[in-house]
């Protein structure tokens, strides 16, 4: 490439990342005691520790404190340096990453450019690629170019390369020793360079972390953090009020309202990326019907179930990725509550109430088949619940198949739920860019277990729209191409939005520290200290 040229294309990559990097370190709890243990009540277990087997929050929790990325997606949304210090972009298709030096896993074995050769390649094995591995988009694999420098390569130019290597539910930094000692077991017995060791695991019960007193950042205060398994939401803010645990995920609405304004308790609140939807079986009657699919989009009364369901806990979807994320495109407009335009559409599909108010057509008469798990996310079963109960006011008989979760995610992963009309999802955009959450779960590509498209949603339009965007580096272009297939999933309902989850913990007074990421994978412990 010609010296002008490759100046141009240094140029044009150098302005897509500015303002992504961030020189200084977050903000860090300071005069924080050494010691002490912080027991953090959540919803539901970890499927794994090991990151290529789960990509779910209740696995990162955990994990996010295990492992560590090249770069890392601060709290404000913007890059900073982790095991990689520095970068620079050969060329468009090109990223040279300079390593830390001085660092170890967990096993002492040191961490270098073979290690994340060994992570990239395992995680872009086609024969067993990782799950959320979808998220890297053309990422070819890894060139070493000495101890501490690699280049990743893609095959195409992928214009949020740098947010994808963030996500540590998709590329954290894995021991090849422990991997290879480990082999299947590597989840439950995981090494990575973080703050904190994995310690003990007992299934739907606890998991322990001990302090990495080698970690090559500031050191942790916390000498312990204990992840409790508590289902019932009233018991986990229980626990809290109790003093059972310092610290509650998924806190319920109820709970919160008890605790809001006593100065025992803090609660932590931010604007979310993660949206609730459920997915339409694109393929299964009679769903497969773009009529059926609207009717039920604009049939559903979504303030309702915000209201009287969720208590102010969510806010308004307005597309199937959150407002929050770049490319995001309002289309709320398309799913607008309008009853009468739901039976008109059903009527016109020639699905007919009879005499006991339920649809049938041509002698069929179906009962539609909605998935959903229990705690994973916020009033999951409940939101579920209530749309049966919509869909049967608009002559639509369902039922709710509810699951425990790592059976729910394992079928997803498998596209093992083939009989289910409607899966429930809760997508967090964990880059921040729209690339993610409409490529990973709508692409005709994206079926599992490369991708999350477990809904046989397929449309060639919108793929190239998509795929135009995840190359483009015009920002704005990007921005119009993004909102063009927006338009497009207005049109087609492959899913219904619900709402976007405002990140809520609640955590004791005493628990210092702790800063709320817009992501809820990031619980980070190596900035809390509790002060009892």
């Amino acid at each position: 490439m010609a010296r002008r040229a490759r100046h141009a294309v240094r140029l044009g990559l150098a302005a897509l990342v500015a303002g992504m990097l961030l020189a200084a370190a977050l903000p860090r709890a300071t005069g924080a005691p050494a010691g002490g243990t912080i027991t953090i009540a959540r919803p539901s277990d970890s499927v794994s520790l090991d990151a290529h087997r789960d990509s779910s929050s209740p696995g990162a929790w955990v994990y996010s404190n295990i492992y560590e990325t090249l770069v890392k997606l601060t709290q404000d949304m913007r890059i900073e340096p982790a095991l990689a210090t520095s970068w620079e972009i050969q060329s468009t298709r090109r990223m040279l990453f300079r390593l830390r030096k001085g660092v170890r896993f967990h096993d002492g074995s040191p961490f270098n450019a073979q290690a994340v050769k060994l992570t990239f390649d395992r995680t872009l094995n086609p024969q067993n690629p990782g799950v959320a591995s979808s998220n890297l988009g053309p990422v070819e694999g890894v060139e070493v170019v000495d101890d501490y420098a690699v280049v990743v390569i893609t095959r195409v130019p992928f214009a949020p390369l740098l947010r994808a290597l963030t996500m540590v539910n998709a590329i954290p930094m894995v021991s090849p020793e422990g991997v290879r000692r480990a082999g299947d077991g590597f989840g439950r017995n995981p090494s990575g360079t973080g703050p904190f060791k994995f310690s003990e695991w007992l299934t739907n019960t606890r998991i322990v972390l001990v302090r990495n007193d080698d970690y090559w950042g500031p050191k942790p205060a916390l000498e312990r953090v204990v992840f409790r398994v508590i289902p019932e939401d009233s018991a986990r803010m229980l626990a809290l009020e109790t003093g059972e645990v310092d610290m509650v995920l998924g806190p319920a609405a109820a709970g919160l309202r008890r605790v809001r304004g006593n100065p025992k308790f803090k609660i932590a609140e931010v604007g979310g990326l993660r949206t609730l939807f459920y997915g339409f079986n694109n393929t299964l009657a009679p769903v497969n019907e773009v009529k059926v699919r609207q009717a039920i989009n604009v049939g559903i009364d979504r303030k309702a179930i915000i209201d009287n369901v969720m208590e102010g806990i969510v806010e308004p979807a307005t597309s199937l990725i959150s407002q929050r994320v770049f490319g995001a495109h309002d289309i709320s407009a398309s799913w607008a509550y309008n009853r009468a335009k739901a039976e008109q559409l059903l009527d016109e599909a020639g699905w007919r109430k009879g005499p006991d108010g339920i649809r049938s057509r041509g002698g069929a008469r179906p009962t539609l088949r909605l998935y959903t798990s229990r705690g994973r996310w916020p009033k999951d079963a409940e939101t579920a619940e209530a749309i049966q109960a919509q869909l049967r006011v608009l002559g639509i008989d369902a039922r709710v198949n509810v699951l425990e979760w790592a059976i729910y995610f394992q079928g997803l992963r498998r596209n093992a739920h083939a009989d289910a009309h409607m899966l429930t999802l809760g997508w967090a955009t964990t880059t921040g860019d729209a690339d993610y959450g409409l490529r990973s779960q709508f692409a005709c590509a994206a079926a599992p277990p490369r991708g999350w498209n477990a809904y046989n949603y397929c449309n060639k339009e919108y793929d190239e729209l998509i795929l135009r965007a995840m190359g483009s580096l015009d920002q704005d272009q990007r921005k119009t191409l993004y909102a063009k297939a927006q338009q497009i999933l207005a049109h087609d309902v492959p899913a219904v939005a619900m709402y976007t989850y405002k990140e809520i913990v609640a955590h004791a007074d005493y628990v210092r520290g702790y800063l709320i990421h817009p992501l809820d994978y990031y619980l980070w412990m190596n900035g809390v200290s509790v002060r009892r």
